[in-house]
């Protein structure tokens, strides 16, 4: 506030007539606290500006007054602007951006069927940067040790909604190769080799 005295005085200086006035100034400061991103299912919440006596407008906004907002009431996620605005001698107005996230969908990007029983198996899936679990996991990374098996490796995503999703990974040992094939042959003669464990690839010919 600002205050002054006015005086009327005579030609001696003498004051006779006084009086005063208070000037109120404003402030034109506005500002709105940012929000974090929700999940869609998070509940309602109410947003908060520097100054009071204003009201709210935009998509989620329930209550002009208090800034009350209902994720449920849009629907679907993405990011959402609203303004704050204070009407009067200095009228002021402010925006911000509501981001409403939805559960995301997990999409696996490592095979299901893994040959080695002793390497590690580094897991990844979409969306990045969430959190691995599961037997024989660490820091993101399956490790069999030598045991053959199905292994049951489980996702967790990170921000506002969190998903969760498992999947297995079946290890499986090197197979052994026994190829078979006559002892002797006549030459020009054509045969046939065979392997236990593997596929026939052609024919042999001396």
């Amino acid at each position: 506030d600002w205050s002054s005295d006015v005086c009327s005085s005579d030609l001696n200086g003498v004051c006779s007539i006084e009086d005063s006035v208070a000037i109120h100034v404003l402030d034109t400061a506005l500002s709105i606290t940012p929000v974090a991103p929700r999940c869609i299912d998070q509940g309602n919440f109410n947003l908060v500006a520097s100054q009071t006596g204003g009201y709210w407008t935009g998509q989620g906004i329930t209550n002009q007054v208090t800034g009350l907002f209902n994720p449920m009431s849009i629907g679907l996620p993405g990011a959402y602007t609203v303004q704050y605005q204070i009407p009067g001698v200095c009228p002021l107005s402010d925006q911000v951006t509501v981001v409403i996230e939805g559960y995301p969908s997990v999409s696996w990007l490592m095979d299901s069927l893994v040959c080695g029983v002793n390497d590690p198996i580094a897991l990844d899936a979409l969306p990045s940067n969430g959190i691995w679990s599961g037997n024989a996991v660490s820091n993101g990374v399956l490790q069999p040790a030598g045991a053959i098996g199905i292994y049951e490796v489980i996702y967790t995503t990170s921000g506002a909604c969190v998903a969760t999703a498992s999947t297995t990974i079946h290890v499986v040992d090197f197979p052994t190769i026994q190829l078979l094939a006559p002892d002797s042959i006549c030459p020009g003669a054509a045969f046939q080799m065979e392997a236990n464990g593997a596929v026939e690839i052609g024919r042999a010919h001396v």
